[in-house]
């Protein structure tokens, strides 16, 4: 698997953190959209702050896309001042364009959140640098 090291990012404190990440694939590649992609949501330094409803065994995207959004649900509201460390670690079946042949590529974030009064409520925005 593939670890990408998120720079520390500002959210605005609340119940629940998105998500948007996007998939650049390799020339020549496409995701295979029969195959449902699997996501996993941790917070490795602590325990009890994802909610209840996600879940331990990860999360299925049944139509795999490119580019799509999670809403990963916390289990209290965040607060002003409170830190995190976001893992989501995804799984994708990704089959090169003439020969069909597929791979399964693994993706890590890790992704430092600090919620702030002044943090930006867009969604966190998570990529693979390499084309």
């Amino acid at each position: 698997a593939k670890t990408i090291a998120v720079p520390a990012v500002l959210a605005s404190p609340g119940n629940s953190i998105t998500l948007a990440v996007t998939i650049p694939l390799p020339k020549g590649y496409k995701l295979n959209e029969e195959s449902p992609m699997t996501y996993l949501v941790e917070t490795p330094e602590k325990s009890g702050i994802l909610a209840p409803e996600l879940s331990p065994a990860g999360e299925k995207i049944k139509s795999p896309k490119t580019q799509f959004k999670i809403t990963v649900p916390l289990a209290k509201s965040a607060a002003a001042g409170e830190k995190l460390d976001l893992r989501l670690s995804l799984q994708t079946l990704i089959c090169s364009e003439p020969s069909s042949l597929c791979r399964i590529r693994s993706l890590i974030w890790n992704v430092p959140i600090t919620f702030s009064a002044s943090g930006s409520t867009e969604p966190i925005s998570l990529t693979d640098e390499t084309k």
